[in-house]
């Protein structure tokens, strides 16, 4: 069992999470993309229609390297890492994208406090499950390394949906808001409120 194996049903049977669905974030400020973010995602708009890989490529990763890069002295991204918190137990595989404080490019580094995972479309609810899986996975992982957090935030996106988890004491927390393709900067909003958590709760 990996990462992708993880069913709804396994949320609560097997890793014993509480979930509930509510407002993750409050006050969201707008963040406007870079004109390097604006002209891709421009140009990604005049292509035929994208495969799951494409998408992922030409909208996912701009987008958060975009946030990523304005956050560069404090966090990195990694896509396409493995990402181990305990083999035995499932939690285990590839993760699509990954964000870490720290500056290591040549190698993950702890602690993980977001996981983004790119999915085809399809209903958004059969697609938390996975990331889900990822989250509890990088909780595991950060604890190995010593680096515990208090808080883990994933996301599900198709590129043109975007919806926001939050882990914290087994409680899985659900946004019941959604985010579109149509509105990047409260995308790019959303995810600086994550980042500006992790700045503000900095050891």
């Amino acid at each position: 069992m990996a990462f992708r194996s993880f069913t709804a049903e396994d949320l609560t049977k097997k890793l014993g999470l509480t979930l509930k669905s509510e407002v993750l974030f409050d006050d969201v400020q707008l963040i406007q993309p870079s004109e390097w973010l604006a002209k891709t995602l421009e140009i990604t708009q005049k292509m035929p229609k994208m495969s799951e890989k494409a998408k992922s490529e030409a909208i996912i990763f701009p987008i958060l390297w975009d946030i990523a890069n304005n956050n560069a002295d404090f966090c990195t991204l990694y896509s396409g890492e493995t990402l181990n918190g305990d083999i035995k137990k499932g939690l285990n595989g590839e993760c699509d994208f990954i964000i870490s404080k720290g500056s290591n490019i040549l190698a993950m580094s702890p602690p993980v406090f977001t996981l983004v995972e790119a999915k085809r479309q399809q209903n958004i609810e059969e697609a938390i499950p996975q990331c889900v899986a990822q989250m509890v996975g990088a909780e595991l992982f950060n604890q190995k390394k010593k680096v515990p957090l208090p808080r883990i935030y994933g996301c599900v996106t198709f590129a043109d949906v975007w919806k926001f988890l939050k882990l914290e004491n087994n409680i899985l927390t659900i946004d019941v808001n959604t985010y579109y393709f149509d509105n990047i900067p409260l995308i790019l909003g959303a995810l600086q409120t994550i980042i500006n958590f992790y700045k503000a709760n900095e050891n």
